[in-house]
């Protein structure tokens, strides 16, 4: 994915100094751009997340309204079907 972003000198100058305190922090020496490509790679990564939780969660509130029995079904072929797919 290439992303051109043109800041101005002000944010450019803010962005190279968390880069600074970063490698600073860590001993490492990455670029502006590689920092930006990490931070950003890291965003997706929390929206994959939130996004994971959200569909668990309701998958949770689906499952507790349904009767005991069709809730102990539905762990029940959720869990194996998990199990199968992690398997396979």
């Amino acid at each position: 994915m290439n992303i051109t972003i043109n800041p101005d000198a002000e944010s450019q100058a803010a962005v190279q100094a968390a880069v600074d305190s970063y490698n600073a922090s860590t001993g490492e020496s990455l670029t502006l751009e590689q920092y930006v490509a990490r931070v950003v790679e890291a965003d997706f990564e929390r929206a994959k997340s939130d996004a994971i939780s959200t569909r668990a969660k309701a998958l949770e509130a689906a499952a507790r309204s349904l009767p005991d029995a069709k809730r102990q079904q539905f762990t029940t072929e959720a869990t194996a079907l998990l199990q199968q797919i992690a398997a396979s």
